[in-house]
């Protein structure tokens, strides 16, 4: 967490962890600059963002440059959300073995 004297410093955060896949985060508000960060002792993870226009009846995956994003742990990224009011969240696909600790933060 980004903590200062005990006082939790960001914006909007989602703390999540799980140690089964396939598995979805719950989803958060994002606008304007933020972080992804996976941690924690997780092998052989695969996971991506991804992000709802509709108030989360449908999710498309992020992508860079048309491919899609792949995030193993450990891993922080930064990304940008030009647009209010869109939902993100982090949809696992595999995990070798331990827990997955992830957090989407601004």
């Amino acid at each position: 967490m980004a903590v200062f004297g005990g006082t939790e410093l960001a914006r909007g955060v989602l703390a999540w962890t799980t140690s089964t896949a396939p598995a979805q985060s719950p989803p958060v508000h994002m606008h304007g600059r933020f972080n992804v960060t996976l941690s924690g002792s997780a092998t052989g993870v695969l996971a991506g963002l991804e992000r709802s226009f509709d108030d989360g009846a449908t999710w498309v995956r992020c992508t860079a440059g048309g491919a899609r994003v792949v995030l193993a742990n450990p891993c922080t990224e930064v990304a940008d959300e030009p647009e209010a009011g869109v939902l993100y969240r982090l949809a696992v696909s595999a995990i070798g073995a331990g827990t997955l600790v992830a957090r989407i933060s601004q």
